[in-house]
This record gives structure tokens, sequence and C-alpha cells, in this order.
């Protein structure tokens, strides 16, 4: 037992620190004087096998790195909003009000600084909204980590239906509405320090600035000598396929990467990439070769480190010889485009953010570049002077999970027309029908199995007949779930100006593999998130036409 009595003593504010007490029991201390003299003196009870742990201490006063945080979102691309609104500051967030009606009306906030300063934001958004609800966050033990919502229409303009905040130590919400379609933001080991988006009568849009946590939580310190800082990179998921755990591979370098070679053939898909880079010392390091021996071609890109560095990646993806795998590649820089490399008739992606530099690449391969995907470090934090670090662990809490990849929304995709429906959610994906008609997917049916273990069919979604073609997907039994789906959407007259939007294309995604794509490949492209989970339902629009298809997903 201790007595309640025995602290704490002195002002608890700064870094907080906590002494491993598992490890054993506290038998003595030590400290280091401000002249650099240490001392320890031994408590009453000795142990031959005591242990130090610690100390802590900063070199100079502890503070928190506001700067250079990654921007992401806003949740909605239309413009729609007569004002920009963005809250960044330099200071914990400790208050967030909501007022809301139909939608969300306004949001304010309150942060503090490290000198105990607190501020206030403006109000964004009008002055409706009869319910008003006010979130108190104990900063700096409690940061946010996560924001989820739906969005809404309201008098002919978007805007957020519901807000849900998550901390690392709970959850606030959902606040508003919850029947529309849903987005969410959160990046593993990130922390949300401030919101943008769009306001008129209300708030449109609604995005987050994201830092790395352990860039957050670190000591100011003036710089010593330049260096380049390449610890906590964000990873971003993979495109393309996954076959098996064995096939992943990860080049995450401790330097500036100098070269890239693409093995490829014209008419085929790329076969491997290999890299080089240097460190801070200049020393070169090559990487292993990912992929496979073929391709009749070899293209190597010299980069100009550290006045050149990658910045925006596009790819193209496809089946080949019975596998989905990334056709072709295009790398940007700071300066220059490279590529694209290899036959750019599949199914297109590009990743590119403002502010952030490629640092890194991981994925799968076998005999070929099954999937790709990338480490991204924002451009300052990666140039800035190199800064000693104390990085705080938190506790980790088993019963949250995070998102791993960057986010992206779950639909639903397609066309504004036809009736909303939602099958809900079920434990295991049984069958899928696709009924495809003239090159236009004209129904869907899906067969669950509900909690009971009953089989529960949904309507058909959208038309079909005996015009169209039913393409059945049965699930392997044997624990096949599927992972996600992509597809297109388009005029379901491609000559008409005035026809209205429909599912043009769909493909489905499992854990042993890719079925489809059913329908024609034309139109605008959509994708579901690919991060570890599975699809655990359907929603979207239908009429005569499947228009719209959404997921509902489930992290494993």
């Amino acid at each position: 037992m201790t007595d309640p009595n025995c602290g704490p003593f002195g002002y608890a504010k700064g870094s907080p620190f906590v002494f491993p007490t598992e490890l054993g029991v506290i038998d003595g201390f030590y400290v280091r004087a401000k002249n650099g003299e240490g001392f320890a003196k031994s408590c009453s009870r000795a142990f031959a096998d005591s242990m130090n742990v610690g100390p802590w201490v900063a070199v100079q006063e502890s503070s928190y790195n506001w700067e250079n945080s990654i921007t992401v979102g806003p949740c909605c691309n239309r413009p729609e909003g007569n004002h920009e609104w963005s809250f960044k500051p330099n200071g914990g967030i400790t208050e967030i009000k909501l007022r809301r009606g139909v939608v969300i009306d306004s949001i304010t906030f309150k942060s503090i600084d490290e000198k105990g300063n607190a501020e206030s934001s403006n109000k964004f958004g009008g002055d409706a909204g009869g319910n008003e609800h006010v979130i108190s966050l104990n900063w700096p033990k409690e940061y946010l980590i996560k924001l989820n919502g739906t969005l809404a229409t309201y008098a002919g303009f978007p805007g957020i239906g519901s807000l849900c905040f998550e901390t690392n130590l709970k959850k606030y919400g959902p606040f508003g509405h919850t029947d529309g379609t849903p987005f969410e933001f959160s990046v593993k080991d990130g922390v949300i320090v401030g919101f943008h988006g769009r306001f008129g009568n209300y708030i449109n849009t609604i995005g987050v600035y994201i830092k790395h946590s352990a860039e957050l939580f670190w000591p100011s310190s003036q710089p010593k000598e330049q260096s380049y800082n390449f610890d906590n990179s964000t990873k971003i998921w993979y495109w393309g396929s996954k076959f098996t755990d064995e096939s992943e591979w990860n080049y995450k370098p401790n330097g500036g990467i100098v070269e890239i070679t693409i093995c490829y053939s014209d008419n085929e898909v790329i076969y491997a990439l290999s890299f080089k880079n240097v460190d801070k010392n200049g020393n070169a390091e090559c990487s292993r070769k990912f992929g496979g021996d073929g391709g009749n071609k070899e293209k190597v890109i010299k980069l100009d480190w550290p006045r050149e560095y990658l910045t925006s990646i596009s790819w193209t993806c496809e089946t080949f010889r019975g596998y989905y795998v990334i056709q072709s590649l295009c790398f940007e820089t700071n300066k220059n485009k490279y590529g694209p490399f290899g036959p750019t008739t599949g199914i297109f992606g590009k990743f590119s953010m403002d502010g952030v530099v490629i640092v890194g690449f991981h994925g799968y391969h076998g005999i070929y570049l099954d999937g790709l995907g990338c480490y991204v470090k924002s451009s300052i934090d990666l140039f800035g002077p190199s800064r000693p670090r104390q990085v705080v662990t938190a506790k980790v809490d088993g019963t949250i999970l995070m998102n791993m990849d960057m986010p992206r929304p779950l639909g639903p995709w397609g066309g504004i027309t036809g009736k909303p429906w939602d099958d809900g959610r079920f434990p295991f994906i049984k069958q899928i029908d696709v009924h495809v008609y003239k090159g236009i997917v004209h129904g869907i049916q899906i067969q669950y199995h509900s909690v009971d273990g009953m089989t529960v069919e949904s309507k058909r979604h959208g038309g079909g007949g005996v015009d169209s073609t039913v393409h059945r997907i049965k699930l392997d039994k044997s624990g096949e779930y599927i992972s996600g789906v992509m597809g297109f959407y388009g005029p379901i007259d491609e000559n008409a100006s005035y026809a209205y939007d429909v599912v043009r294309s769909l493909s489905f995604y499992s854990n042993k593999g890719k079925y489809g794509p059913f329908g024609k490949e034309i139109g605008i492209f959509f994708i579901s998130p690919m991060y570890n989970g599975k699809v655990v339902g359907f929603h979207g629009k239908s009429g005569d036409y499947l228009e719209a298809i959404g997921v509902h997903m489930e992290l494993i």
C-alpha cells in the first residue's frame, strides 16, 4: 500500500513518466543534478540484484512538436460551402462543441498551449441547431485518434449527418443522424491535432490534420547538425493483390532512395523491382530483387538525392495468366516524371499527397510484382534538423483497433438516383449473384449466414431477368470471405448527356482471390478499403438497375 499523502509534489504539467513497478520493488533512487553530478540514496530495503530504471529527464524543457502535420480529407470532394475553415492550434485540443439539428450545424474548439494559455476557435457553421454536445478532453493524457461520421444532403447541399470522435481512452458519440454514407479518418499511430473543411449555414465538409504520435511527443531542441529523419513514416496500404504471407516484402531504408530498377515487358506486366539508397554518411545499400526473373526490359531510374526525391506513384493493374498483378508503373519526383513502364491498358490508380515524400515501399511478390504500397513522410519532418526524441509509449488498449489504411469512404459509389437499400451486417457472406445485361450490372442479390446459422437471402437490388447473365460467386465454406469490392460507374447510355449513372462493372476480392470483373469496365473507378478486414454486408441504391453500391466492413 502507498500513502496517499506522498505526492504528487510540484507543478503537475509537462511530459509524464512512470516507473515500471511490475519489474520489482523500488529500493532506491538516483538523479542527475544541474551541474551534472549524480547521486544515489538507498532506501530501507536492499536487494542484491537491483536494477537501474530511467532516468526520465530531458536535456531541456519538454514540449510538443505541432509543426508539419499531414492534411487528410475532407470527407466530401464537392466544393459547396461559402467558406473554408481550419483549426490548427499550437497546443492540445481540450474541448469540442457541436450544435446539430438535421445535420451538424456548427462546431467550435478549445485548445491549451505548453504555457497553459487557453485558446478558443471561431464558430464554424451557422446559428441553427437545437441540440448541443460538449466533449471535454483531458489533454495530454487524452488525445484524439479517430474521427468518423456520415454524410447527408440538406436543402440540396452536402452536409454532415453525424460525427463520432475517438480518443486513446474512450469514444464520444455518434452525435446526429447515422443513416447516411459513412466516412472515417484514422492513421496507425496517428494523433488528430486539428480540423478543416468548408461551411455555409451548416458544416458541409470536414477533414483532419494528423501527426505521428512519436513526432508529436518529443522535446524541442535546437539542431546541432543537419540530417534526415527517416523514423516514423506512415504506411500506405498496397495496390494489386496478396496471395501468401510468405511473399510479403518491405523496403524501408535509413537513407534516401537514389536508384529504382524496373524489370518488365512492353506487352505483359511488371516482373520485379529493386532499389538502391544512400545513408547520411554516404554509404550505399542495395535491396534484393522483389519479384520474379521474367521481363525482356530493364529500366534504371537514377535520382539526385537529396535534391530530387519521390513525390508520387501511379500504376495500372491487370489480370495476367490468372494472377491480378501490377501491369505498369510511373514514378514522379519533385523534378521529373519517369515512365510509365509497361502497358497501361489495365485499371489505373495513383497515390499523391501534398507535402509528403515517398521514403520506402512494400508489397507482395511471386513470379510477378503482385502488390505494391509505399511509406511516406512529411517533407519538412524528413528534411528538418535532427532532434533528440523523448518518445512517450502509450499504454496499449487491446479493445481498440485502428484502421491500418489511409482513410477511404465505404460508399455507396455510383449514381444519385434510385431507392436506397441496406442489407445490414451479418457474420458471413455465403453467395453473391451479379446480374449483367449489355455490359451493365443490372442487379445484385446476396445470401448471408445469420448469427443463428440460418441462410438469409436479400432482395434482388436492381433488375434482372431472362435476358441477363447471372454470375454466381459461391464462397468456400473453409474460411473464405470477401475483403473488398471495386468497379466502375457511369451513364447508362454513353451517348446521351442526360443519362443517369449506374454501376457498369463489379469485381470482388476475397482472401483467396478475385472474382470478376462482371460488366464493362468503363466510367469512374472506385475501390473499397483494402485493410485487414472483411465485408459483412452491402448497401446502395437501385431502381431498374444497380445504381450505387457500398459495403459494411469489419476488422479482423
